[in-house]
């Protein structure tokens, strides 16, 4: 009975510092003494979608960035011209973010979800509210999108695709048109 005790505190102890011996390396320091160069912890920080027009995908299982939908949008007003320096803010699954469109009224955001509701909000420079869309996203056998007119929108974007590019126009009484953007489509397909 003594010998079987003597055997599970060995084992047990010589368990224990193999786990401490694991869990030092992970760290980069020595399990007995001092640490003779601890390794940096380095923190990844991404810029905010203020700074940067293109989110960082959001990855929580590997498969999540292999999945996501980038959208670049091209936002002209009534006569077709550019809205420059405007503010999107978009809402996804209750995640919202405020980005802001180029000199020539570009955005794209990436990390998206392939199916969902977004919710635009589009703002001139001054902040006054231009137009609000609400785009359903699917998956299907063929990219397109089917705008109702009435400020909804459904985007069907084919399985595998990684970017669609989209044109969205201020309409009357704020209510914002979305179409396929067929030349950005034809230069993603040439590239």
């Amino acid at each position: 009975m003594r010998q079987h005790r003597s055997l599970a505190v060995g084992l047990s102890a010589a368990l224990l510092l193999a786990a401490l011996a694991a869990c030092s390396s992970d760290t980069g320091t020595e399990t007995g003494g001092s640490a003779s160069s601890p390794t940096a912890e380095t923190e990844t920080v991404s810029p905010s979608p203020e700074t940067e027009s293109t989110a960082p995908a959001q990855e929580t299982d590997g498969t999540a960035e292999a999945d996501a939908l980038a959208l670049s949008f091209t936002f002209l007003d009534s006569d077709g011209a550019a809205l420059a320096d405007a503010s999107v803010q978009l809402t996804i699954d209750g995640e919202q973010a405020d980005y802001p469109t180029d000199s020539d009224g570009r955005l794209t955001v990436g990390g998206l979800p392939r199916t969902g509701t977004a919710e635009l909000v589009l703002a001139d420079s001054s902040g006054a509210q231009l137009g609000v869309l609400e785009l359903q996203l699917s998956e299907g056998s063929v990219t397109d999108v089917a705008d109702n007119g009435d400020g909804t929108a459904v985007l069907t974007v084919l399985s595998g695709t990684a970017e669609t590019a989209l044109t969205v126009t201020v309409g009357d009484g704020g209510i914002l048109q979305c179409a396929l953007d067929l030349g950005a489509e034809a230069d993603g397909a040439a590239a």
